[in-house]
């Protein structure tokens, strides 16, 4: 038998070789073409087809002419309102100027101004503010403003003394200590006899930085720092506003008692005034009187004709007193000269004293007018003369008129409204401490247990709760009246 072998070179071109190839070639594609597919879902898989939604069908309604009623309501919401307090963090804060307004002082002594931060206001930050107190009442606000009295009398030795007084105005660094810087405040001294014009520390309120409590520091420990010269003040401040309310100026016209009202009455009331002018929200008032609305003594003449009349007449009684050798006016000088002796032993008395009792530790003798010691040691001196006003003709005046506690407020309520109301600040809570002696009496002589003693008080007790609802405080020695009782 022959075998024959395959030889691809001589049958490379019969039909089942063509076949083969073409099979291949086709199962080749299919499984490349398959392969993408797999490869193609597994790496980038179908994204979802999202439909949307048919739009829904909004029919044409009839337009229907309707009345509404608008209605402003000033109701407060009853939604709950969530105070957060916010804890201290020391942080460092940017520096900042305080711009500080003019004519507090100075120059031309223009009143209390507050401070202007670039528009910034306490008031608008939600910040809490403690309460703050002085002899037992209390105040709350971001603005404060203390006005004690730096009269001799205050020091006497009926009030206390120069310890007692000491007391008080320890009493009062105490408070200004405790203040956070974010406070605003100032302190203003007055000496009661020489009206219209008052001593502040700072020219208007002040932040309550260390700086500042630290310069406060040193000014209050001058005021009625030398028993024989109390009242040693440096006034830098009268309030802007004059004849609020109006009253009988002794500068025009003089009449019988201008000079309590002048000093007095007056001279306490421009002390609210300077606290408003301040703007402050929580004001204190040291003072040894609170005057009684009806003493506060309305113009007698309001036209110049008037005022011109009776001054002429005023001249013309002392013109015949002179010719009737009845008066001197050189008289008050001369009395004043003739005195000098007097007083300069009373002077010399009240040195020895003073320098007895700081060896025995016992408080100083305060007192500035020797002629006053001169008559407690019965130390002989002429006379005085007759005043001027022995001969004032008060025929001519009508009869006087008051004020109302009612009126007398009213009185300052421009006042209130320019200062706080139109710059959206919480009206003043205004507190009285009442200086007095140790017996109950007050600084000059009044009893507080006679009617208008009683008077007086609830006076005081009145005037601070109509404004901002303060409170009164009687103080003896320096000492609240609690502490007299029973002994």
């Amino acid at each position: 038998m022959k075998l024959h072998r395959f030889n691809p070179k001589h049958k490379r071109n019969t039909l089942f070789f063509k076949v083969l190839v073409f099979v291949g070639a086709i199962m080749t594609g299919a499984l490349v073409l398959l392969a993408s597919m797999i490869v193609q879902q597994a790496i980038f898989p179908k994204a979802e087809e999202f439909e949307s939604s048919k739009p829904m069908e909004n029919p044409e309604q009839k337009k229907v002419k309707r009345k509404v009623v608008m209605q402003k309501s000033n109701k407060r919401a009853n939604n709950v309102v969530k105070r957060i307090n916010i804890p201290k963090v020391q942080q460092t804060t940017p520096q900042f100027t305080i711009s500080l307004p003019s004519g507090n002082g100075g120059e031309d002594m223009g009143g209390i101004g507050v401070v202007n931060m670039g528009g910034m206001s306490l008031d608008k930050m939600e910040i809490e503010i403690p309460p703050m107190e002085i002899f037992g009442t209390k105040a709350s606000s971001d603005r404060v403003f203390i006005a004690f009295e730096a009269t001799k009398t205050t020091m006497t030795e009926e009030m206390g003394g120069l310890d007692a007084y000491n007391v008080v105005k320890g009493e009062m660094k105490k408070l200004v200590n405790s203040l956070p810087s974010t406070i605003l405040f100032n302190i203003m001294a007055y000496n009661i006899w020489n009206c219209h014009l008052f001593e502040t520390c700072f020219p208007s309120l002040m932040p309550a930085t260390a700086a500042n409590k630290a310069t406060f520091e040193t000014w209050i420990n001058r005021i009625n720092n030398d028993p024989l010269h109390p009242a040693n003040l440096k006034p830098n401040l009268r309030v802007k506003e004059e004849n609020i309310p109006p009253y009988a100026n002794e500068h025009k016209y003089r009449y019988p008692g201008c000079g309590g009202m002048e000093h007095s009455i007056l001279g306490r009331y421009e002390i609210y005034q300077a606290a408003l002018e301040s703007h402050a929200g929580a004001v204190w008032i040291l003072t040894l009187d609170w005057p009684l609305a009806d003493e506060y003594i309305m113009p007698y003449l309001k036209t110049e004709e008037e005022i011109k009349k009776y001054n002429d007449t005023w001249k013309s009684n002392i013109e015949k007193a002179k010719e009737k050798g009845e008066f001197d006016e050189n008289g008050w000088a001369k009395w004043q000269e003739a005195c000098k002796p007097a007083c300069e032993k009373a002077r010399q008395w009240l040195i020895a004293e003073n320098k007895r009792r700081a060896a025995k530790g016992i408080p100083q003798m305060v007192e500035d007018n020797m002629l006053a010691v001169a008559d407690r040691l019965k130390i002989p001196h002429p006379p005085a003369p007759r005043h001027p006003d022995y001969y004032l003709p008060v025929n001519l005046l009508p009869k006087k008129k008051v004020y109302t506690k009612q009126s007398l407020y009213a009185a300052y309520e421009p006042l209130l409204k320019k200062n706080y109301d139109q710059n959206k600040l919480p009206r003043p809570t205004v507190n009285i401490i009442l200086l007095m002696r140790r017996d109950g009496k007050f600084a000059f002589g009044l009893d507080g247990n006679s009617k208008k003693g009683k008077k007086k008080i609830a006076e005081a007790r009145s005037w601070a709760k109509m404004n901002g609802k303060g409170t009164a405080r009687i103080l003896r020695a320096a000492k609240p009246v609690s502490e007299f009782e029973d002994k």
